[in-house]
């Protein structure tokens, strides 16, 4: 079994300075797994502080697909207008827009703005996370 710093550990070793990858097959590498990466630690952030959400199919966010289910949980738990939770929920949903262009929209350009992007939420998305849990 394996845990999320595992999977850091991989996307650490496999892209050691993703800032200086200018190849398109290899960016989009990059963002898929980095995208499960932080896929991970937002389901394990939701399994240890918010044990109330039902993340399965029959659950509280109906069968929309897991990663989809966590953007919804997101949304539901900024409620309480939390900003940091707020900036979590749409950085995450922009980097699962991006996640799928880089996998599946093959015969379309993926530009280097939005390679920056998903640079930046590599970054924060984690430091949110802790911002959250910590307080």
């Amino acid at each position: 079994m394996i845990n999320t710093d595992d999977m850091q550990a991989v996307v650490s070793e496999l892209f050691p300075n993703p800032q200086t990858i200018k190849n398109e097959p290899m960016q989009r590498a990059y963002i898929n797994r980095s995208y499960y990466m932080i896929y991970h630690q937002l389901l394990a952030m939701m399994e240890q502080n918010y044990p109330n959400l039902d993340m399965s199919d029959n659950g509280d966010f109906g069968n929309t697909g897991s990663h989809n289910r966590v953007f919804l949980a997101l949304k539901e738990l900024m409620q309480n207008n939390d900003k940091n939770m707020q900036m979590l929920a749409y950085k995450f949903r922009d980097f699962l827009s991006k996640r799928h262009k880089a996998d599946y929209k093959l015969d379309d350009d993926f530009s280097d703005t939005e390679y920056q992007q998903v640079l930046q939420y590599v970054e924060q998305i984690p430091l949110l996370i802790k911002k959250i849990t910590d307080s």
